[in-house]
């Protein structure tokens, strides 16, 4: 009988302290998400070995900001660091020479009640290029998480890829289909972000694969190199398959038994090809229920929770 997984709860907690500031732990089951420009994740050089500098508007949050946070925290031996002060989280890069370290202020964030800006400052490149170089790596693949004074957090992040596409009967007749998504990895965190018109009963989240009912069927959602696959799992299919291959087994052995030997093979045979036949029919009767739904799917970097891409599945049977 298949067993349906506990239901998991998504979580992103951090804890660190930022030159004398501490960030505290967030917790939350299903941290709310808020898009903010792709700029804030680029640092650009121009051709005059400057940081081109840049005041970026990231909207406004459900509430009153009370800090921001980056998320992974820096290694403690980076050659950058975030700096939260009292209305923003700046951002330093530093040229790590040994013996005359030079420190140069960056940006950051700036925030008032609910209002959101990123700022990059201008500056020469020269004997800070390997914290810009570490900074722009950081923030290749980082987001940032924002507490409110409710203590409510909501996760930033850029502005997602989404996708769509369709699962359908296959030969077999189970439901199955497959979407691209650029940077899907078997190690990324899978969620199901919505279901409708018919309830998603199952995991809400799963590293690499997520499993649950739609109207009584099974399906499995699993992430590869690049792709999302959402198969449907029919238990008398799989079944069947097996007593399939036990037929064609037996059928190969049979003409090298003895008399006595075959006699008995040929009788389990006989049984197999009935239980076939029962299987079959069953995997006719399950592969034939209607189903019409969608499936929302969101994946995200299980390390640093940065949504990578989000897929409506349309499922039709």
């Amino acid at each position: 009988m298949c067993r349906v997984a506990d239901i998991a709860l998504l979580a992103l907690t951090m804890a660190a302290t930022l030159h004398g500031a501490q960030v505290q732990a967030v917790t939350q089951s299903t941290p709310r998400l808020h898009e903010i420009p792709p700029q804030v994740f680029e640092l650009k050089v121009d051709g005059f070995k400057q940081v081109v500098g840049a005041t970026i508007d990231c909207g406004a949050l459900p509430g009153e900001i009370a800090s921001i946070a980056p998320h992974p925290i820096p290694k403690k031996d980076a050659v950058f660091r975030f700096v939260a002060g009292e209305r923003g989280l700046a951002v330093e890069v530093d040229s790590n020479a040994k013996g005359r370290s030079r420190i140069v202020n960056a940006g950051g964030f700036r925030f008032d009640g609910p209002a959101l800006t990123w700022n990059t400052n201008t500056f020469p490149e020269q004997g800070v290029q390997q914290g810009i170089k570490a900074l722009r790596e950081y923030l290749g693949t980082c987001c940032f998480v924002a507490t409110l004074t409710d203590g409510s957090t909501i996760l930033l992040h850029p502005p997602v890829r989404k996708v769509s596409g369709r699962a359908i009967p296959n030969a077999e007749g189970a439901i199955a289909g497959s979407i691209e998504i650029p940077g899907l990895t078997p190690e990324t965190q899978l969620s199901i972000v919505s279901a409708a018109p018919i309830v998603w009963e199952g995991d809400a989240t799963g590293v690499g694969s997520v499993r649950g009912l739609l109207s009584g069927a099974m399906f499995e959602i699993v992430g590869r190199v690049g792709v999302l696959e959402i198969r449907e799992r029919l238990p008398v299919l799989e079944k069947l398959k097996s007593v399939r291959q036990r037929i064609a087994s037996d059928r190969q052995l049979l003409p090298t038994l003895n008399p006595t030997q075959r006699e008995l093979l040929q009788g389990e045979l006989d049984a197999s090809i009935r239980e076939e036949a029962d299987l079959a029919e069953r995997v006719k009767t399950e592969a034939g229920r209607p189903i019409s739904t969608s499936l929302v799917v969101r994946a995200a970097s299980s390390v640093t929770g940065r949504v990578i891409g989000e897929a409506t599945i349309e499922i039709k049977r």
